[in-house]
């Protein structure tokens, strides 16, 4: 059965119409089945005695950037700009998590998401010091959470990366504009136009992880606050991605990124955007950027790639989800193999 519900779902994923239809799980009411989707607001005092907000994203399993997320950090950010006491800030993510990204739920109902880059204008214009610690995935909407505070410290556990490309789209949270602006032109291509998140080392190694930090979590947080405390008076301006600029490395070279992801990822609509995006991050400034990336984003969205893509996402993970199946599976105390031939006889050696 699984085998050829696979199969149908394959077949039927490219239709353009939402595939809802295929798996009862896809009506449901999502809203209503949802948990709690906020960022807590708490106060700690630093090693010297300063007072430091820490934000943290709370929306389980992964704290995707679900609406609720959305809203109640907007919230969050202004409190802790108004709260005299608070001197510096702290964004992180709660349970084993940072964020993994924006709730991809969403994507076919409203485009009501496309408003939380302002939210991250505020975080990144504070005059405050405001520090990302990344514990597990920083991913999509998630790492540019990540880019737009002022500094990033992780854990080794850290992975962070911009795999929209997957989706058949390209980050719209303003990371085709910061990312290049940070780690430079060509590692931003590469990073978003093959999707493959980046380990806490090789991050720190390009810039986009200012510390790496041994310990659990705690110890992570607890050296993320003392980092923000000791950054308290210092001019945010510079550490504004926004505020910084992309280095061109030319026409040639834009036309070389471009073949070689049309031909690594042949058909693909997204990876040239992507280009173009991060091309326009050189060569005009950063609202301009952010207009270009919205433009192309929707283009994207509108697509029947990404609507293929996304509907498999959720119909691969459906597929492992038997509707009525309620039993779990015994002990496994012995195994039987019929046949002898090449692949019986190659399992029976295992």
């Amino acid at each position: 059965w699984l085998k050829w519900h696979r199969l149908r779902v394959r077949v039927c994923v490219f239709e353009s119409q939402p595939i809802r239809w295929i798996h009862p799980v896809y009506s449901r009411n999502i809203a209503a089945m949802a948990p709690v989707q906020t960022v807590q607001f708490g106060k700690q005092t630093s090693s010297s005695g300063t007072c430091v907000a820490v934000l943290t994203l709370d929306h389980a399993p992964v704290n995707a950037i679900a609406a609720g997320v959305r809203a109640a950090l907007a919230d969050v950010i202004k409190k802790a700009l108004q709260d005299d006491e608070v001197k510096a800030i702290v964004v992180t993510g709660a349970g084993k998590q940072f964020c993994a990204g924006a709730d991809i739920s969403e994507f076919q109902s409203s485009l009501e998401f496309m408003k939380f880059p302002s939210v991250l204008a505020v975080v990144e214009g504070s005059s405050k010091p405001v520090v990302g610690c990344i514990d597990g995935v920083a991913l999509g909407g998630g790492c540019e959470v990540a880019l737009s505070c002022h500094y990033r410290i992780a854990s080794p556990r850290a992975m962070i990366g911009l795999p929209e490309v997957s989706l058949g789209l390209l980050p719209c949270f303003a990371g085709t504009q910061r990312m290049p602006r940070l780690v430079g032109v060509e590692r931003a291509i590469d990073l978003m136009c093959s999707g493959n998140p980046l380990n806490a080392k090789a991050a720190k190694d390009c810039g986009l992880f200012d510390d790496v930090i041994e310990g659990d979590k705690a110890a992570v947080l607890k050296s993320a606050i003392d980092f923000a405390a000791s950054k308290v008076g210092s001019d945010m301006a510079q550490r504004r991605l926004s505020n910084a600029s992309a280095t061109s490395p030319g026409k040639e070279f834009f036309d070389k990124k471009r073949k070689q992801y049309a031909a690594s990822r042949a058909g693909e609509v997204a990876p040239q955007a992507i280009i173009t995006c991060i091309e326009a991050a050189t060569d005009r400034p950063f609202d301009a950027g952010m207009k270009l990336e919205a433009e192309e984003f929707r283009v994207l969205m509108s697509g029947y790639q990404s609507k293929a893509l996304i509907n498999m996402f959720f119909a691969e993970r459906d597929c492992s989800k038997v509707p009525g199946l309620t039993a779990k599976p015994g002990p496994l105390n012995s195994v039987g193999i019929i046949g002898a031939g090449l692949m019986g006889g190659g399992i029976a050696m295992c």
